[in-house]
């Protein structure tokens, strides 16, 4: 896939929901959601390699597995969030759209739980006391 892919799709996609939302808003909201994962598929799939990379770079830095995990899921916890906030914008939903936002940073905070009890811990092991 060539690079322009997506800007061309979106200003394409935004025209077509232009003309849309005169007559079927709700079709337009389809159309646009639909534009809005395949882009966000586009993007993973040109994300890959530097996923890849990360990996091989954790590795020879002897970084746990684990901690690049937390990053990859993270990057797609932010991803889809800002698609479901976008989608709620363009559906006139802006407080629904503030209250995914919320939601995506609850769930960073969830992922992020392991590490930052490992982080505690280890304090909290130098200090010499115990959780």
């Amino acid at each position: 896939m060539d690079i322009a892919f997506i800007p061309a799709l979106v200003v394409v996609i935004s025209f077509l929901t232009v003309l849309l939302r005169r007559h079927t808003p709700e079709t337009a909201l389809a159309v646009s959601l639909a534009a809005g994962l395949l882009c966000l598929t586009a993007t993973v799939f040109w994300i890959r390699p530097v996923i890849e990379h990360v990996k091989t770079w954790a590795s020879a830095a002897q970084v746990p597995g684990e901690y690049v995990a937390v990053l990859c899921k993270g990057a797609g916890v932010c991803l889809l969030t800002q698609l479901a906030a976008d989608t709620c914008r363009d559906a006139g939903e802006h407080a629904l759209a503030g209250r995914a936002e919320t939601a995506g940073k609850a769930m960073l905070l969830v992922l992020a739980l392991p590490l930052l009890r490992q982080i505690g811990d280890t304090v909290f092991s130098l200090l010499g006391q115990e959780v």
